[in-house]
């Protein structure tokens, strides 16, 4: 059974600056009541929207605060991971749709997204901090999914992607601290960002 925890404070965060990841926000998607998409499926079309909404919303920061590049760098990062899972897809001649930029068909993405729009007006520091957030949640479900998973071609790709990530986060966070900002873990627990943070850019594969 797939089993996502997104922060049901996540948008009170996003306007007020808090977050709690023990509350649950109900993961909606339309894609999963189809009883003949496999479960690893399901997974694949969540983070396939997952991977969007990071793209969308680095294209949007990039669109406000363009003269750094981290967004439009990690944005085009975003379209390969993308591309990853879609290609998966595609071998399993699973069907799926990409909406335009920033329309989601899971409901709760839709809701981060409007959101992250809102607080990403804010200033430069905001838009790091949606940055290294997005990374987390990210990682955070990656994680869950590999562990109810015994599909090892999705179990390889959902390294990759984590892997993958960790370089954003990382770069988010470097960049936050050039500010005098840092970042507290919202999905994760410290413990594990914390030794995100100490790492280094790592080449991440297919």
């Amino acid at each position: 059974m797939l089993r996502l925890k997104i922060g049901a404070l996540m948008i009170v965060f996003l306007l007020l600056g808090a977050c709690t990841k023990e509350d649950t926000l109900t993961k909606q998607n339309t894609n999963t009541t189809d009883p003949t998409i496999t479960e690893s499926e399901s997974s694949l079309l969540f983070m396939l929207e997952e991977e969007k909404l990071a793209r969308d919303t680095y294209m949007y920061l990039d669109s406000l605060y363009g003269y750094l590049q981290i967004f439009k760098n990690i944005a085009s990062s975003e379209q390969k991971h993308m591309d990853f899972v879609a290609n998966l897809l595609d071998s399993r001649s699973a069907s799926y749709q990409i909406l335009n930029p920033g329309q989601f068909a899971d409901t709760s993405l839709q809701a981060l997204y409007n959101n992250f729009r809102i607080k990403g007006q804010l200033g430069l520091a905001d838009g790091l901090h949606i940055g290294a957030t997005i990374e987390d949640l990210d990682i955070y479900d990656l994680q869950n999914f590999i562990e109810d998973s015994q599909d090892a071609d999705l179990i390889d790709l959902y390294q990759t992607l984590i892997c993958g990530s960790g370089n954003h986060m990382r770069a988010f966070v470097s960049n936050m601290e050039q500010q005098g900002l840092s970042y507290q873990a919202q999905f994760l627990s410290q413990t594990e960002v914390d030794s995100i943070l100490a790492g280094s850019h790592t080449h991440c594969g297919p």
